[in-house]
């Protein structure tokens, strides 16, 4: 995905995303942080965005996956010790 695809898949869907993440994470701080790294993670795995999902349903999954990994960091920091 180009950096002008990427602009417009931001312009489109980040207030959707954003609004997704208050939603399941409760809080409007973290929400911003998860959208943040909600769409930086998606530009850099695009070439894996198969098509097979609205690109808004594919944003949203990698939301969903990136506030369960903050909660899980929270309550099992252990899991992430190296």
């Amino acid at each position: 995905m180009d950096r002008e695809a990427c602009e417009k898949m931001y312009e489109a869907y980040y207030m959707r995303v954003y609004s997704y993440a208050v939603t399941i994470s409760g809080s409007t701080q973290l929400a911003e942080e998860i959208t943040q790294e909600t769409f930086t993670r998606a530009m850099s795995k695009s070439a894996s965005f198969r098509g097979e999902a609205d690109e808004v349903t594919w944003l949203c999954s990698i939301a969903k996956l990136r506030v369960e990994t903050r909660t899980l960091m929270v309550h099992q920091p252990e899991q992430f010790l190296v």
